[in-house]
């Protein structure tokens, strides 16, 4: 059952990356263009207005983002921005996604982002650091669950797309859960 979950998670994602926007009159649901350098600027500004202490590492984290940040591809979709398996529902019956949750942090923008999400709140049994972020801690290690490898393979299979700046968009998801934290903190 955990298998087909999965795979349905991964179709879910692939298919909502292939809606067209402006068929769907959604043309403005964000701003086009520099969607990376937004949303570092974004979550850059949101650290800095609800940082309650420094934290050196997440400054080098943003030097660091701001050097390695993806050029504009082109490549927009929609993007749900917090794509994971607690934002999804799925039938009893035959392991289909039937609902996705969450939509606030919705807009246009690059694809692999919402990957890059799903996969920051991924665990493996093998994970060092991640082991020691305590969030969703140990949820996907259970029997039966695919390896982010097998959840990145086919969502690339469904898509097409090239998963090039996959790496820069996990750094920049774990900067944004890192923000998260830090304002609920």
């Amino acid at each position: 059952e955990r298998h087909a979950l999965y795979d349905s998670m991964a179709e879910t994602l692939a298919h909502l990356h292939a809606i067209d926007p402006h068929a769907l009159g959604l043309a403005d649901f964000g701003r086009p263009g520099n969607y990376f350098e937004r949303q570092l600027a974004r979550w850059s500004k949101q650290w800095n207005d609800s940082a309650i202490k420094e934290i050196p590492v997440l400054d080098s984290l943003i030097d660091e983002l701001t050097r390695r940040l993806p050029a504009d591809d082109g490549l927009v979709s929609i993007v749900h921005g917090d794509y994971r398996i607690d934002n999804v529902i799925w039938a009893a019956e035959d392991d289909d996604v039937i609902a996705v949750l969450d939509w606030e942090m919705a807009t246009l923008g690059d694809p692999i982002s919402d990957l890059a999400i799903a996969l920051v709140y991924w665990s493996q049994a093998s994970d060092t650091l991640r082991g020691q972020i305590p969030v969703a801690e140990h949820i996907t290690e259970a029997p039966g669950f695919w390896r982010r490898d097998e959840f990145i393979d086919r969502y690339s299979a469904k898509t097409g797309f090239s998963l090039d700046h996959l790496d820069t968009c996990v750094a920049l998801a774990c900067f944004k859960l890192a923000v998260i934290m830090e304002s609920i903190h």
